[in-house]
């Protein structure tokens, strides 16, 4: 990940001979759009405001792959058997909002719900509704989010206690690009022609 006055291939000064250096670094850093980790002299200061960004990067990605490619599938495309992990694209999806759902319901302190089951979803409309749902609840966890929660471990108990809420939230991004990957593959069977997911592109469009 980019850390903080790091971002730029510099490591943080450690000595006073270093002060310039370290002006000069925080001028920098002061001038970018956010900072992951920002060296002041508190290597654990971190940055809501990224983690919204990188957020922002994987629900366009979920959009994109939905409104590009999976809803101009038949169904009979949509629900196409493969035995590679989940299976078929409807599966990959509904495991991909499920396990959003059940990470944010445990930040969130409310019930964590059942594992999804694709069959309880009539239709892809049904889908939709359901992940529209999830990514708004997502979307007020994250606007609440501050700098000064990102080290919290937000699980008392069980095997997740000892995680921190930043390592959470990489985790939550890093699965759906995975699936989103494995999508595209399934898509890709499909004779659908795609395009790359990189995050750098989405930087690109939203600088």
């Amino acid at each position: 990940m980019i850390l903080g006055t790091q971002r730029h291939g510099v490591p943080p000064p450690s000595s006073t001979a270093d002060a310039g250096q370290r002006v000069r670094l925080e001028s920098i850093a002061a001038t970018a759009p956010f900072n992951l980790i920002i060296y002041q002299g508190e290597p654990n200061a971190m940055d809501a405001r990224a983690f919204r960004h990188f957020y922002g990067y994987h629900f366009a990605e979920n959009r994109n792959l939905w409104e590009r490619y999976v809803a101009p599938l038949s169904d009979a495309q949509f629900t196409r058997a493969a035995g590679y992990s989940h299976g078929s694209v409807r599966d990959q999806i509904v495991h991909l909002i499920s396990v959003d759902d059940t990470w944010f319901s445990a930040l969130r302190g409310v019930a964590i719900p059942e594992p999804l089951d694709p069959a309880d979803f009539a239709d892809r409309s049904a889908i939709r509704a359901y992940w529209d749902r999830v990514e708004h609840s997502m979307r007020a966890y994250l606007s609440a989010l501050r700098d000064d929660m990102l080290f919290d471990k937000p699980f008392a108990e069980g095997e997740d206690k000892d995680l921190i809420l930043w390592q959470v939230l990489l985790h939550v991004v890093n699965h759906g690009t995975d699936h989103r990957a494995q999508i595209l593959r399934l898509l890709s069977d499909l004779g659908v022609k795609t395009t790359s997911q990189d995050y750098i592109f989405y930087v690109h469009a939203n600088p």
